[in-house]
């Protein structure tokens, strides 16, 4: 999404067009939360993402189909759950004088794969009963693009690539390999 706002417009750096943008510093819009649909190779359902950011480049996140409470369906899954830290905020100014924040964005938590009906809690030291889950360290990094819209709403979409760790994975009742790469697209809005 990041790279299609990019190519869909010329940009122009801040102070060299001579306009209004010259006489105040625009500031990146201050997201305290964003509610993100999209899809991951992951998951067979969409993928839904949550993030609460109480310090300004703080932020934590979860992103999961929904399974056990939205949706009963069985099928592999993973969700994750993490803490980000903002490493940047960049703004990429449209000649149309629309601007887009562009954010990398990194982080560390844990996931939960599942292969089957989801069961309550989590299982980090080995599967859930009936081996159809099991959790484990997860990191991650995620490009985040940013459009203000009116009354302080966002317009937010977000890229990014993870990697999970679950040892106990080729144990499951359907095994799986204990290294799971992730990628995931999402669009959504904040506040």
């Amino acid at each position: 999404m990041l790279v299609a706002l990019a190519l869909l417009f010329v940009t122009a750096p801040r102070g060299v067009d001579g306009g209004a943008r010259d006489q105040a510093v625009a500031e990146a819009p201050r997201t305290w939360a964003s509610f993100r649909v999209g899809a991951a190779t992951s998951a067979t359902r969409p993928q839904l993402c949550l993030d609460v950011s109480p310090l300004e480049a703080l932020a934590f996140e979860g992103c999961g189909t929904g399974g056990g409470f939205l949706h009963t369906e069985v099928g592999s899954d993973i969700s994750h759950f993490r803490g980000k830290v903002r490493l940047t905020s960049t703004e990429v100014v449209a000649t149309t004088g629309v601007s887009v924040w562009v954010e990398p964005w990194v982080g560390v938590g844990f996931a939960e794969l599942e292969v089957g009906a989801d069961t309550p809690g989590f299982s980090f030291e080995g599967p859930s009963p009936g081996r159809v889950s099991t959790s484990g360290p997860d990191v991650g990094a995620s490009l985040r693009g940013t459009l203000p819209l009116p009354a302080g709403v966002e317009l937010v979409g977000e890229i990014g690539v993870s990697l999970s760790y679950f040892v106990y994975a080729p144990q499951l009742v359907v095994p799986q390999a204990p290294l799971q790469p992730q990628a995931s697209f999402s669009l959504g809005l904040g506040f």
